[in-house]
C-alpha cells in the first residue's frame, strides 16, 4: 500500500525586503526544440493511468496540480516509496532528460489552501495545498496582462505594491488568496534582470523590479529570482555580471541591494533599467576545495585540491595546513567549519561543488588558549604539540602520529605512559573542556 504524507519538506528559505517578479521569457532559437517525456504517476492505489506530457528539453516549465478524493496533493518525489517532498507542488522546473514524478498526498483535513488568483482581466485562480504550520514557497506567476509586468503578490486585489514575492517562503496556519500585482511597462522606477544561461542554448528569463518606496537606497534589497536553468554534466554556481566569468559574482536567490540599479551618487541616482546576469557553471564530476591562509579578511592565498565526484559522493582527507603564521605567538588551530587536518569527509550533495575552508589562527598564550603534547616516548622523548582555543572550539580533533618505531606498531594515543591500552585513536574527536593536556603513543 503506498503512503499518503501529512507533513512537508520546505524547499525553499526566501526572505524578501522588497518587490519582484519572476517572469519567464525563453527564447525560441533552437529548431527544431528537442523534446523530452515527463511522466505524472499519481502514486496511488486505484489511481488513473500515469499522464505523460512531452516537453520542450532544458526550457523550463511548472509541475502540474491533480485533485483527488478526500486527499490533497502535497508535491512530488523522484521514487514511489519516497516519504519527503523533493519537488514541491506547482515548482517550475528544468529538466535535459525524461523524468518520472511520484505524487505525495496529504488527507484533505489536514492541510491549507493556498490560492493564487491572476488578477487580471479574465481571473484565474490556482490552488496549492500546503500541511497546516508549514513553510512554502511561492509558485511563480504564469499569467500575462497586456501592457503591465508582475512585480509579485499581496493580499488584496487592488494592491499597487506587492506584499510577497515568487518563491518566497511563508508560514500557512490558515487558508490565503494571494492577488497577483501589476504595474505599467512604462513605469519609470521599472527595472529588468535578464538571465541567460549561459550554456550555449541561448535561453533567458527575466524578472521586473520596482524601485522606490525608501529614502535610503542602500538599506533596500530586492531576492534575485532563483534559477530555472540546467545544463548536462554541470551544477549552477551562481550569477556573473559577465559571459566569460569563472567565478560567480552572486549566490542563486541571493538578496542584492538597490544599488546594483543604480550609478551616480546617492544624492543624484541613475537608474539602470536593465541588467544581465548569466549562470556561472560548474563541472559535476569535480568538487574544488580551496583552502585560504586567512591572515586578514583581504588575504587571498590559497591552495587548490580538486576532488573527483560520482553519483553525487565523494571521499576526501582534510589538507595540513601549509602556511607559516603571520605573527609571532599565533598558532594555527584548526580550518573554519571546524575541519581538522587528517579527517576524512564523506561528502554528498546535488547542488554542492565548491567548498572552502579558511585557516583559523590563536595566539598560544590567550587567554581561552590551552594546548595538548604529543609524545613519542614517555615525557623525555620526541614531541609535538597542538593548540586550541577552548571557548570557540568546542571539540578537538585527535592527531596521528608522525613516528615509527622498528619493530613496533603505533596503536593510539594512552594518557598516562604508563598506561598498556589506548584512550584515543587519531582524528577521533573529544570535547575540549576537559581535554588532557598530554598523550602518549603506544607502541606493541
Amino acid at each position: 500500500m503506498k503512503k499518503n504524507l501529512c507533513f512537508f519538506t520546505a524547499l525553499f528559505s526566501f526572505v524578501l525586503m522588497t518587490n519582484f517578479v519572476s517572469c519567464s521569457d525563453d527564447s525560441a532559437n533552437e529548431s527544431p526544440a528537442e523534446k523530452i517525456t515527463v511522466t505524472y504517476d499519481l502514486n496511488y492505489d486505484g489511481a488513473p493511468a500515469a499522464t505523460v506530457i512531452q516537453q520542450e528539453k532544458n526550457k523550463s516549465f511548472t509541475l502540474q496540480t491533480f485533485e483527488r478524493t478526500d486527499y490533497r496533493l502535497i508535491g512530488w518525489a523522484d521514487t514511489s516509496d519516497a516519504t519527503e517532498i523533493k519537488y514541491q507542488s506547482g515548482a517550475r522546473l528544468t529538466l535535459s532528460e525524461d523524468h518520472t514524478f511520484y505524487a505525495l498526498w496529504a488527507d484533505a483535513d489536514s492541510v491549507v489552501t493556498l490560492t493564487l488568483n491572476s488578477n487580471t482581466a479574465s481571473a484565474t485562480e490556482t490552488k496549492y495545498y500546503v500541511p497546516k504550520n508549514t513553510t512554502y514557497a511561492i509558485p511563480a506567476n504564469t499569467a500575462k496582462r497586456d501592457g503591465s509586468v508582475f512585480i509579485g503578490w499581496a493580499t488584496s486585489a487592488t494592491a499597487t505594491t506587492a506584499t510577497y514575492s515568487d518563491g518566497e517562503a511563508i508560514t500557512l496556519t490558515a487558508d490565503k488568496t494571494l492577488y497577483a500585482v501589476w504595474v505599467s511597462k512604462d513605469n519609470a522606477n521599472l527595472v529588468t534582470i535578464t538571465y541567460h544561461s549561459n550554456d550555449g542554448t541561448n535561453k533567458s528569463y527575466v524578472q521586473y523590479i520596482l524601485l522606490g518606496g525608501s529614502s535610503s537606497l542602500s538599506s533596500v534589497y530586492h531576492k534575485l529570482t532563483p534559477n530555472e536553468f540546467t545544463r548536462d554534466g554541470y551544477i549552477m554556481e551562481g550569477w556573473a555580471k559577465t559571459a566569460d566569468a569563472t567565478e560567480a559574482a552572486y549566490d542563486d536567490g541571493e538578496s542584492v541591494s538597490n544599488l546594483l540599479f543604480i550609478t551616480g551618487s546617492l544624492s543624484n541616482p541613475q537608474l539602470v533599467k536593465n541588467v544581465d546576469f548569466y549562470a556561472v557553471w560548474l563541472d559535476n564530476t569535480k568538487l574544488i576545495i580551496t583552502y585560504m591562509r586567512n591572515y586578514s579578511s583581504s588575504d587571498t592565498e590559497s591552495f587548490v585540491k580538486e576532488i573527483s565526484v560520482t553519483g553525487n559522493k565523494a571521499t576526501y582527507t582534510i589538507e595540513e595546513c601549509p602556511f607559516e603564521p603571520e605573527t609571532k605567538g599565533k598558532v594555527f588551530a584548526c580550518w573554519q567549519k571546524d575541519k581538522y587536518p587528517g579527517e576524512t569527509i564523506e561528502f554528498e550533495s546535488e547542488t554542492v561543488r565548491k567548498i572552502t575552508y579558511k585557516a583559523v589562527w590563536i595566539s598560544k598564550t590567550g587567554s581561552f588558549s590551552e594546548k595538548l603534547t604529543y609524545y613519542k616516548d614517555g615525557s623525555s622523548g620526541e614531541k609535538f604539540e597542538q593548540y586550541y582555543n577552548w571557548s570557540s572550539q568546542n571539540e578537538l580533533a585527535i592527531k596521528d602520529c608522525p613516528w615509527t618505531v622498528e619493530g613496533a606498531e603505533f596503536v593510539g594515543w594512552a594518557k598516562y605512559s604508563s598506561d598498556k591500552t589506548p584512550s584515543y585513536q587519531p582524528n577521533e574527536r573529544i570535547n575540549t573542556f576537559g581535554a588532557p593536556s598530554s598523550l602518549y603513543a603506544l607502541w606493541q
